[in-house]
């Protein structure tokens, strides 16, 4: 997602997608999704990612602030690939791109997407109608593959949505709906980044 602004950016750890959709188009024969519409790429930078703050231990004075908040933590997430930039991509025909800069060669990367998908025309035991179907979190490529960050410490890759999706690669069709996106490192399990900006 791009946006103008005139500052410099600042680090918003913990950003997602949420609410962003792609329409893939399908033939609607009797059914048609409602609000159903053609949507552009989603492209969003991505920040390193941190712990959440769940249980603050600091009192913070300075003005404008929440009054409390946490010591940097990096627990639950990945502190140990360093990385100078990244890119997350959902393009409109279905493909994904990860691209990045200033990782370490070897480093072993993986998407991890949460996704809510509905289609027409589904057959159900109440006859064949629209439905949306529970919400899927799946990596890509899935394990045991990943993608090996380059001589040069960038990584650029494509994938389908559908073979991220197998064995259900029939939620490949219809509107899908990208919750959340992380990247992860692959030899940890652990997320490196996420969708966010860094204004300063």
């Amino acid at each position: 997602m791009r946006t103008q602004t005139a500052r410099r950016v600042v680090t918003v750890a913990g950003a997602t997608l949420l609410g962003l959709t792609v329409s893939v188009q399908v033939g609607f024969a009797q059914v048609s999704l409602p609000d159903a519409r053609r949507t552009k790429n989603i492209d969003s930078s991505a920040v390193r990612a941190y712990d959440q703050c769940t249980a603050p231990t600091l009192v913070v004075t300075d003005l404008g602030m929440p009054p409390a908040a946490c010591p940097v933590s990096n627990v639950v997430t990945d502190d140990t690939l360093s990385m100078i930039k990244c890119k997350i991509w959902v393009k409109k025909n279905g493909k994904l791109r990860l691209l990045g800069r200033g990782f370490t060669v070897g480093d072993a990367l993986r998407l991890r997407l949460t996704l809510r998908v509905t289609q027409p025309n589904v057959t159900t035991n109440m006859g064949i109608q629209a439905v949306t179907f529970s919400d899927v979190t799946v990596d890509c490529p899935k394990d045991p593959d990943a993608w090996i960050v380059k001589l040069n410490g960038s990584v650029s890759e494509f994938i389908e949505v559908g073979a991220c999706l197998a064995p259900d690669s029939g939620l490949q069709l219809g509107n899908i709906e990208v919750l959340d996106a992380q990247v992860l490192n692959v030899l940890n399990g652990k997320v490196v980044a996420a969708p966010g900006v860094l204004v300063q």
